[in-house]
């Protein structure tokens, strides 16, 4: 829901913003006399009180966007994957952090991108119904996302960033991105098509 703001109230809003930011964003956010402060007391703490509770109304109270994370955590527990297949998934989503053509697609659609194929290359498993039903994507939605995604990891050998890579490397996060399946002829077949789109 829309409101339009007076002119004459938007340092009000714009400190106020600041306020609900700083209780989000930091462990020990400033106190609200400073933001009062730093508009020369032109407000009150309560006036900032007050609009806080605005803002955060007209906002419903979502102060953030879910990440690829939350919703390959709901899906892994919907699926029941372990911890290996959990791993794989998130190391993919992490190399397409960094790139500009995943930019325009849904956290939800990259973490399931990501699990299904996590599922196909460690066990060569289906996407199931119940992944269907608690991801929203069948898995056919899903394959030019995966083929984008392995299109990434083949190419990430030679890549210039290699952070992701060197993390996934060791022991904490089960050495993943030297598994040999991102070698297989799965990903290699699905990276073929991830270039031609």
């Amino acid at each position: 829901a829309e409101k339009s703001t007076p002119r004459k109230k938007l340092q009000l809003v714009g400190v106020t913003a600041m306020f609900i930011a700083s209780k989000y964003e930091e462990m020990y956010c400033p106190k609200i006399g400073d933001f009062s402060y730093v508009t020369d007391k032109a407000y009150t703490k309560l006036e900032i009180r007050k609009m806080e509770v605005k803002i955060l109304n007209v906002i419903n109270f979502n102060v953030s966007y879910p990440l690829p994370l939350h919703f390959l955590r709901r899906n892994g527990k919907a699926g029941s994957v372990d911890a290996t297949q959990h791993t794989l998934a998130k190391y993919l989503m992490e190399m397409c952090l960094t790139e500009y053509s995943m930019v325009h697609l849904k956290p939800s659609i990259m973490a399931a991108a990501a699990l299904c194929l996590s599922l196909k290359l460690l066990d060569d498993c289906e996407w199931s119904d119940t992944l269907v039903y608690y991801s929203t994507y069948t898995e056919k939605e899903l394959i030019p996302v995966m083929a984008q995604m392995a299109s990434i990891v083949v190419k990430s050998t030679s890549a210039k960033q290699q952070a992701v890579r060197q993390k996934y490397r060791r022991s904490k996060f089960m050495k993943i991105s030297k598994i040999p399946q991102l070698k297989s002829k799965v990903i290699l077949s699905l990276a073929e098509k991830g270039t031609l789109s």
